[in-house]
């Protein structure tokens, strides 16, 4: 149940260096299953390697290279699925799977050359993540319907310009281990997303908890809870408050079973302190106005959310945010000397090396990098 970003599962027929190739293999290879030919197929096509492909280019991918194959394509009793990989998956690729190559393919295998590949597989069930016809956008990362199409920013009533989609969201709330019950806060909530996700995930049994310092989360705040309502969710307590000193008791005070937040980058949207007022809030900004905001600010509220992590969070619970990371900055705490130190490899710690902040230990860090000079590491850290 807590799988729902699997897109589907696929008995691998064959393999080839081209959809052509690897509709020849299945020929070849005696793959495709005589009771099968009888029948009628029903084809859909996607590519990891081109991802942005009309309708009229998919139909035209899958008829001219099946066109000459003895299969009949109507929508019929067989479900098969034609997926062109790019390179990067192609070149992981078990070994094993050579066997399923016909004889281009096994050619090409041999030469240790890793261009794009296409399977030709069965489907065998469709996760709930995509919809029942796998729908997608203009990427294959981007389904119209299934669970991520429903979630997807595109579709709420109200969002921030940050705003996280459904993958990445709901990612982090399984990292965060939540279950039925939990107390979840995000307090850099933004419109909610990463709540509403978790909440999802839970049927809703869950209390969710939002902070924001921008003014403007009161007005937006029927917004969010409309967005809620529209899954029978109910609806998240959402404040006005800063990290730093301003928080409001039944988060000060609270206990937590999980914190899953994204704080700002001073990027699309920033830390900015507003030294104009004596509380010196810090507020998310524009991006022109991101420009002159302070660089430390990001290292400071990074410690504000370890800080109240600490303080907030049970034993055996976890905090996942986002800690991000610029080449050439002076890092003024461990971690984040630590996470640039990694360059792109997934930080597991062992326990005799374990990163500690107070009470909380690391448990991993995923880098995503977005250019050379900037990454943000997805932190796991869990209350001891």
């Amino acid at each position: 149940e807590r799988c729902i970003l699997t897109h589907g599962l696929y008995e691998v027929v064959s393999v080839g260096g081209s959809v052509k190739e690897a509709a020849q293999a299945a020929l070849e290879l005696s793959g495709i299953p005589r009771e099968w030919r009888a029948t009628t197929w029903d084809i859909q096509f996607t590519s990891l390697a081109e991802t942005h492909l009309s309708n009229e280019e998919t139909q035209s991918k899958v008829t001219t290279s099946l066109l000459s194959s003895p299969w009949k394509t109507a929508n019929g009793e067989v479900a098969l699925k034609i997926i062109e990989l790019d390179d990067q998956t192609s070149s992981s690729l078990p070994r094993k799977w050579e066997r399923r190559m016909g004889s281009s393919g096994a050619a090409m295998a041999k030469t240790g050359v890793t261009t794009s590949m296409a399977l030709l597989a069965r489907k065998i069930a469709i996760g709930p993540a995509v919809g029942s016809r796998e729908l997608y956008a203009q990427s294959v990362r981007r389904p119209r319907a299934g669970i991520l199409g429903r979630l997807a920013v595109s579709k709420r009533k109200f969002s921030t310009e940050t705003a996280m989609q459904p993958e990445i969201s709901l990612l982090m709330a399984n990292l965060a281990g939540i279950v039925p019950g939990s107390k979840i806060l995000d307090p850099c909530c933004g419109s909610c997303s990463l709540l509403l996700c978790a909440s999802f995930i839970l049927s809703g049994q869950c209390e969710t908890v939002g902070v924001d310092s921008d003014p403007t989360i009161l007005e937006s705040k029927g917004q969010i809870i409309a967005d809620f309502e529209d899954f029978k969710l109910p609806a998240p307590h959402v404040y006005l408050g800063d990290l730093s000193d301003q928080l409001p008791d039944k988060v000060r005070l609270g206990r937590f079973g999980a914190i899953i937040t994204d704080p700002p980058y001073n990027m699309r949207a920033a830390m900015h302190t507003d030294t104009t007022t004596e509380s010196s809030l810090v507020r998310w900004r524009s991006e022109d106005s991101a420009k002159g905001a302070s660089e430390t600010s990001t290292e400071d509220i990074v410690a504000d959310i370890l800080s109240l992590a600490d303080a907030s969070l049970g034993v055996g619970s976890r905090l996942v945010y986002f800690h991000p990371i610029r080449a050439g900055q002076v890092h003024s705490s461990e971690l984040s000397a630590l996470l640039s130190s990694q360059g792109n490899a997934t930080l597991v710690q062992p326990p005799e090396t374990e990163f500690r902040f107070r009470n909380l230990r690391m448990l991993v860090a995923i880098p995503q990098s977005f250019s050379p000079t900037f990454k943000r590491w997805l932190v796991v850290l869990e209350k001891a």
